[in-house]
């Protein structure tokens, strides 16, 4: 491949952008389509990333490769261990981020034209800035907003993302969704004094670990029946998260201190393969502590030492302190 040169016109990216949304915004500003300029730098598409992509990237389009490495992400194996390194961080529960699976908020999009890096964690479902539910779909076409589309505030129907109407979310919700921006580094938003609580041991987590343990804890339907392969691997709609989020907080708040046994009704409704995936795939020490306790409550085994796995503490805060 001959040596490719850099565009004319430099984006400068700002601090709190997607680095796809700022891959957009420069093929925009060079009247190219965002899927035409990544296939004609020859880097393989937008969901496969590597280091030495990026690079190429960071060098046609004249953006920091530091910043674009960091905000982009790359994908990582080491043996059969899958992850992903996004802003600092190692994600391997897949839902965790919704990468290719657009979420946007409207009002955001009125102010700046821009697409946030909160609205790619997909366990962030509300817009903390405006108190709204992230919408995924265009208000005009009713498709699944990709990336290919003209501007990040256009639909690939040519009709403004802008117009959607999305509803309001509760304190609890919001509260939660500063929670999982401050694990990943994405915090800075004001806390209402009135906020709902969350349990401390939130803190001692990863932004990855928290949604996986959650969502592991909320998956499943009250009636504790198992819930569908897919929303184990997939990513549903922020209004689908939102109930998941709700319905595993509930349940983690209820537990308590962990001085009861587990009954018969709450284990039916934890989803207890999806603790186990958080064991198999989760390398974070603090993450894995906190799952070896909620399994070994769900499973009765007697509490010996200073953790109910029977392991000493390793400097995080353990889990229900």
């Amino acid at each position: 491949m001959s040596r490719l040169v850099t565009l004319p016109v430099r984006v400068e990216p700002e601090a709190d952008e997607s680095g796809t949304g700022a891959l957009l915004r420069s093929a925009r500003a060079n009247g190219l389509g965002l899927r035409y300029m990544v296939d004609w730098v020859g880097v393989g598409g937008l969901r496969v990333r590597s280091q030495e992509r990026i690079a190429i990237l960071a060098d046609v389009v004249g953006i920091p490769v530091v910043w674009l490495r960091h905000n982009l992400g790359v994908e990582c194996q080491r043996g059969a261990q899958r992850w992903f390194e996004w802003r600092g961080q190692c994600w391997t529960f897949s839902p965790s981020l919704r990468r290719t699976r657009i979420q946007y908020c409207p009002r955001c999009l009125r102010e700046r034209s821009i697409c946030r890096s909160a609205w790619e964690i997909t366990g962030a479902f509300a817009c903390e800035r405006h108190r709204l539910l992230l919408s995924e779909r265009c208000p005009h076409c009713k498709a699944m907003v990709s990336w290919d589309r003209p501007a990040p505030e256009v639909c690939r129907c040519g009709h403004y993302l802008s117009a959607a109407d999305v509803a309001e979310v509760s304190e609890e919700q919001l509260e939660w969704v500063r929670t999982l921006l401050d694990s990943a580094g994405i915090g800075g938003a004001c806390r209402s004094a009135d906020g709902h609580e969350l349990p401390r041991w939130f803190s001692a987590l990863t932004a990855d670990g928290l949604f996986s343990i959650v969502h592991a804890a909320g998956v499943k339907e009250d009636d504790g029946a198992t819930p569908p392969r897919e929303l184990s691997r997939c990513v549903p709609a922020p209004g689908e998260v939102a109930k998941i989020v709700e319905r595993g907080i509930k349940r983690l708040q209820a537990i308590g201190e962990l001085r009861r046994p587990c009954s018969t009704e709450m284990r039916s409704l934890l989803h207890e393969d999806g603790f186990e995936r958080i064991l198999r795939r989760n390398t974070q020490q603090a993450d894995r502590d906190v799952t070896l306790d909620l399994l070994a409550w769900m499973r009765n085994r007697p509490k010996h030492g200073t953790s109910l796995t029977g392991r000493k503490a390793r400097g995080q805060l353990r889990l229900f302190t």
